[in-house]
């Protein structure tokens, strides 16, 4: 269980900075809400699309 926790707050820590940093980065670059948004939407699925893959394809050669 005590493993089961840490890696759960490594997970938090990295998913909020993650959604931290791309949220401002992307309000320096973008000044419209909407486009903003929809932006760090496309960044956030293509960052997780790449992530599952390549833990999919990683387990597999296992």
């Amino acid at each position: 269980m005590a493993e089961f926790f840490a890696a759960s707050a490594v997970g938090v820590t990295l998913w909020t900075s993650y959604v931290a940093f791309l949220g401002y980065a992307d309000g320096r670059i973008v000044t419209e809400p909407g486009i903003s948004m929809l932006l760090s939407l496309g960044v956030a699925l293509i960052l997780g699309s790449v992530i599952t893959y390549s833990v999919r394809h990683s387990a597999k050669a296992t």
